[in-house]
């Protein structure tokens, strides 16, 4: 994978402007504007989706002093955590077991406590090529308007290519991760007869077969994984 300073470079290149060295450059305005914008577009790249090349497991272990009030144990969150994506095999906020995130910690009742998360990957040697992509038009879209000096046009512009270029990226991932959680509403027997083609009748979820072992579904709820 390229290099931050080729990966830059490409940025750059995007704006019409001229190559730096690295980050560092002394007296040059493109790699002060890359160096003001580049870790807050990296980490909000990275925390907008479980890109396959950033996730990492962990199996916290509780913190002896419990929270102060609500929750009966927390967990200190890893140091390179930037998502929350599994909690003990579940989506959070679908149907997983009522937990929060207070700064570092991850607020909880459960005695256990094992994620997968999104980690701060920081070099872009370690990217998938499809993010680096995507990467590139947010960074140029970050500092164009500093140094373009224009009205925003090239901002829009390079905006639009950059949202583009994040979901075909985000489509690309997706195919190579096990389906997501089935949401709580997607069992629903009403709906199901609503949106069905079966005469007003739906095979519900229990009578589906059982997905396959390498789906790696969570124990407990064989049938809550979308197809």
């Amino acid at each position: 994978m390229p290099s931050q300073t080729q990966v830059i470079n490409i940025a750059l290149g995007r704006l019409g402007q001229s190559r730096v060295t690295d980050i560092n450059e002394a007296g040059s305005a493109a790699a002060e504007a890359v160096r003001d914008n580049w870790d807050l577009a990296r980490d909000a790249a990275l925390r907008a989706h479980a890109w396959g090349f950033a996730l990492k497991r962990a199996a916290l272990t509780a913190d002896v002093v419990n929270p102060l009030m609500g929750w009966e144990r927390q967990y200190e969150l890893p140091s390179d955590f930037r998502r929350l994506i599994r909690m003990n095999g579940y989506l959070p906020g679908v149907d997983a077991p009522p937990m929060t995130i207070e700064g570092n910690m991850l607020l909880t009742n459960c005695t256990t406590a094992e994620i997968i998360y999104v980690r701060n990957v920081e070099a872009p040697e370690e990217w998938d090529a499809t993010f680096t992509e995507a990467f590139t038009f947010k960074l140029a879209a970050a500092v164009a308007t500093r140094l373009k000096g224009d009205s925003g046009e090239t901002t829009r512009l390079l905006m639009e290519a950059e949202f583009v270029k994040m979901l075909k990226a985000m489509e690309i991932t997706n195919t190579e991760q096990a389906p997501r959680v089935r949401p709580v509403w997607a069992h629903s027997m009403y709906l199901a007869a609503r949106m069905s083609d079966w005469e007003g009748e739906y095979p519900p979820y229990w009578m589906l077969p059982a997905p396959p072992v390498e789906y790696g579904v969570p124990p407990g709820n064989p049938y809550n994984v979308f197809p």
